[in-house]
């Protein structure tokens, strides 16, 4: 079922009779009719308590997942996972999106090859060296991102579509209600992709390691060709509709499938304005992020500097009272990180509520769907109560006839 708010405007006569009174016009009734300002709010939607708290969450169980499974592992993993997986993914996703601005040659291969790395490459050499790392800590984090982004999702596009203030609880509830379909839209691609390459590598070896069936193999490599283009059209509009995949699911209340496809739609429909809402979006998101990072680090210097805060070259220097410093530093670390923790979890919301907005945008732009519509699931109906019967007494008999003549005697 799908809810569209209020949005009748009242008209310049009351009741045909009477001019009303007209307020002076404003930026926000010049901006009205325009899509792309109202991605100007995405800092200030993120910021809301109840996707911080959703978003915290998220961080604290990576931080806590993170520490067990590097005490586990032991000197076998030199960082934590969470750690090595940026470390690996993050430069190559930047290569790739640097690269493709640059039309030369040179930008053309480095971007091929970032891409390649970044779904195929990277992780094959993880798999390599830190299996572990790939087949736990990656299914759970991409489980954990799926169901947050869906809070956070479902929470905006209430609030922007109706709005109204969707609790935190009831949005975690939808998105864990939806639980599938949210880990589908982010993993399914990319295990697409796997399965595909991998079939096709392994029908080409065997194709091409025997003589009687490589020249075949030869002449149809066309086939092999469409099957890689294939692959690369999905790895690019992956990374680009990334940001609306887990919206959309939220948003309309589908499946998987449909998600994917509305997301991957939009962006081959609309590519230019795409574009243009995608780099409004991010320059929100910097603008944002840096300011927040400049006053964290000024905070935390300062601190230092008035405190006269020890550092860890005192705790190796100090020969007396260590267990002193390792209390101070412990707990010094622990107040420097939380305002850390808490910009890496608005980081997050702020991801998922531009993605947001933008598959609102592009839902109007392409679908002539308004903002103000949006899919809500249906309450059940309560069961009619049951009617209450009451027996009534039988009817009496009919009365004896009463006459006025004397009964004769026998």
């Amino acid at each position: 079922m799908r809810t569209r708010r209020n949005t009748h405007a009242q008209s310049g006569l009351s009741d045909g009779l009477l001019p009303t009174h007209r307020s002076p016009i404003t930026l926000d009734d010049l901006l009205a009719h325009l899509l792309w300002p109202k991605l100007l709010r995405s800092y200030r939607l993120a910021a809301a308590p109840g996707r911080l708290i959703m978003c915290l969450g998220l961080v604290l169980a990576a931080v806590v997942i993170d520490r067990v499974y590097t005490a586990i592992a032991g000197d076998n993993l030199p960082q934590g996972p969470i750690a090595l997986l940026g470390q690996s993914f993050t430069p190559q996703l930047f290569q790739l999106l640097s690269s493709l601005f640059g039309l030369n040659v040179v930008n053309a291969t480095l971007a091929a090859r970032a891409l390649y790395d970044l779904f195929l490459g990277v992780p094959l050499e993880l798999l390599r060296a830190h299996w572990p790392a790939v087949v736990i800590v990656l299914p759970l984090l991409a489980a954990g991102l799926a169901i947050t982004g869906g809070a956070v999702s479902r929470s905006v596009a209430y609030e922007v579509s109706l709005r109204a203030t969707l609790p935190w609880r009831k949005a975690h509830r939808f998105a864990w209600s939806r639980t599938l379909g949210l880990v589908g839209v982010v993993v399914a691609p990319v295990a697409a992709v796997w399965i595909v390459a991998a079939v096709t590598a392994l029908v080409g070896r065997l194709i091409f390691d025997w003589r009687i069936t490589a020249v075949a193999g030869g002449l149809a490599f066309f086939i092999f060709i469409a099957i890689a283009l294939a692959l690369v059209l999905v790895m690019l509009l992956y990374v680009f509709a990334a940001p609306m995949l887990v919206p959309a699911l939220a948003v309309e209340g589908s499946d998987a499938f449909d998600a994917t496809n509305r997301a991957f739609a939009y962006v081959l429909a609309k590519p230019g304005r795409y574009a243009v809402y995608a780099l409004v979006s991010i320059a929100v998101a910097l603008i944002a992020l840096g300011v927040g990072f400049t006053i964290l680090l000024a905070t935390n210097q300062l601190a230092a500097a008035l405190t006269n805060t020890p550092v860890p070259d005192t705790l190796q220097a100090s020969s007396t009272d260590r267990s002193h410093l390792r209390i101070t530093l412990a707990s010094v670390a622990l107040w420097s990180a939380a305002p850390w923790l808490l910009l890496v979890s608005y980081a997050i919301s702020l991801f998922f509520t531009s993605g947001t907005l933008l598959f609102l945008l592009m839902r109007q732009l392409v679908d002539g769907q308004d903002i103000a519509e949006l899919w809500v699931p249906e309450e059940p109906e309560p069961a009619p109560a049951s009617p209450v019967t009451t027996t009534s007494p039988a009817p009496a008999g009919p009365a004896p006839a009463v006459t006025d003549q004397p009964s004769t005697p026998q």
